[in-house]
């Protein structure tokens, strides 16, 4: 699929269902996403899911900035999801592919705790992080469309 997420494709129902899979990489949050945090201005040590992006507020915050300009695979209009806007820059080394984890979280839980968890399951499970791609509602679904539905606000909180 490579980088098609920035082009209005169509796919094939094979291609769609890897969409929904698609999950990021541990390498990737460890060394890449701790930094885009920190990078926000926010406490990268202390700033909850929650931080990530207020979904009330028409100020974009991470998640949604990152794919704000980008076409969305999926229904082929402005705003993609944070995996998509994410460009696998080699491919021995994607940041993106579909996802063998998938992790349930609380939106109140730490970032940094999170990314040290995944990486720690990976290192006790002997498990490559640049293979590990996780499946996290906070990255993976489109917070664009979230944010434009008709679904009160405390459902997603």
């Amino acid at each position: 699929m490579g980088n098609s997420c920035c082009n209005a494709t169509t796919f094939s129902e094979q291609e769609k269902k890897e969409l929904l899979l698609k999950g990021v990489s541990v390498y990737y949050l460890k060394y890449v996403f701790l930094q885009e945090v920190q990078d926000s201005g926010l406490d990268v040590g202390n700033a909850t899911v929650y931080d990530l992006e207020d979904l009330r507020s028409e100020d974009h915050g991470l998640t949604r900035r990152k794919g704000k300009n980008i076409i969305c695979p999926r229904d082929h209009k402005r705003g993609a999801s944070y995996v998509d806007a994410i460009v696998n820059t080699t491919a021995d080394t994607p940041y993106t592919s579909r996802a063998n984890i998938m992790l349930s979280y609380c939106w109140s839980y730490k970032i940094r705790e999170i990314v040290e968890t995944l990486a720690s399951k990976c290192e006790t499970d002997a498990l490559n992080t640049k293979q590990a791609f996780v499946w996290i509602c906070c990255l993976c679904n489109n917070q664009h469309r979230i944010s434009d539905s008709d679904v009160p606000f405390d459902e997603f909180y």
